[in-house]
């Protein structure tokens, strides 16, 4: 992992995301490139068509942005021990989701980390229904966090699988992310009301699923629940682990690997970072 992007609006979400991928990036060494995206002026300004004449206002706005993302950035380099020539600082005008997709694009990044779950107005439209837009956009893995973790140590991960066939390339970049904090992996069968299985079929499914996907330093669990989103939260905090990782299908929003919005269901409400994996990445 040798480029991380980072989007920041400078709330306590996104400085929590920055410091997880400090501390994700001195393992690798890896450039940070913090992205802040301004909104179009029509939109900042609540102007019913756009603004074409504006006299210059947008650039002097974008100038006055900068300056002040120089000095949070600034800011928080004196706070972290990292080479200031790896951190990369960009400031775009445009629509937030798609600026972040298109920039992860252009700088080839390998994982894009970002806050999520704001408390107020402005912050949830920066950084809750956008993250939601970028995971299902993104070209590269998203890591998303809400709370900046005590010790992130990424020691252990949770991943409900619902033991079917799964992405090929989403599982190699989770076993390179596994390798790469020499975490221990925690695979999670939610047996729900949908189909439930009998301990034997589980048994099974979960053994080709393990060979299939050449998984080691794993221990599986298997819980009957009755909805899947609450059964992987509760054994998050029963396991106390560091991040939980889950497989996304872009094409049609986060990936249903049981029914119903599980995933966006996880990743709205874990207290813990998720790791979302795209179902398209390639192997």
């Amino acid at each position: 992992m040798k480029k991380m992007l980072v989007p920041t609006d400078f709330s306590i979400f996104a400085q929590n995301a920055l410091k997880v991928a400090f501390q994700l990036a001195r393992k690798t060494e890896a450039d940070i490139t913090l992205l802040h995206v301004m909104p179009p002026l029509q939109k900042l300004l609540l102007a019913p068509e756009p603004i074409t004449d504006n006299n210059g206002l947008e650039a002097i706005l974008l100038t006055q942005v900068r300056k002040y993302a120089e000095k949070q950035l600034a800011e928080t380099l004196q706070k972290q021990a990292y080479p200031a020539e790896k951190i990369h600082l960009l400031v775009q005008t445009g629509d937030i989701a798609p600026t972040i997709v298109q920039m992860a694009r252009d700088i080839e990044a390998d994982m894009i980390v970002m806050g999520t779950q704001g408390t107020r107005p402005l912050e949830e439209v920066w950084v809750g229904s956008n993250a939601e837009k970028v995971v299902r956009l993104a070209p590269c893995p998203v890591l998303t966090v809400r709370d900046h973790p005590q010790n992130f140590i990424m020691a252990k991960i949770l991943f409900p699988t619902d033991l079917k066939k799964a992405s090929p390339g989403a599982i190699i970049r989770l076993r390179a992310f596994q390798g790469l904090t020499d975490a221990h992996l925690h695979l999670l069968f939610i047996n729900s009301r949908y189909g439930f299985l009998s301990q034997e079929e589980i048994e099974r499914r979960k053994a080709h699923f393990v060979l299939e996907h050449h998984l080691d330093n794993y221990t599986f669990h298997s819980l009957a629940a009755w909805r899947e989103e609450s059964g992987i939260l509760m054994m998050a905090q029963k396991l106390e682990v560091d991040m939980i990782a889950l497989i996304t299908h872009q094409r049609q929003g986060l990936y249903r690997f049981f029914l119903g919005s599980t995933a966006e269901e996880v990743v709205n409400h874990s207290q813990r970072p998720v790791l979302t994996l795209g179902a398209s990445l390639p192997a």
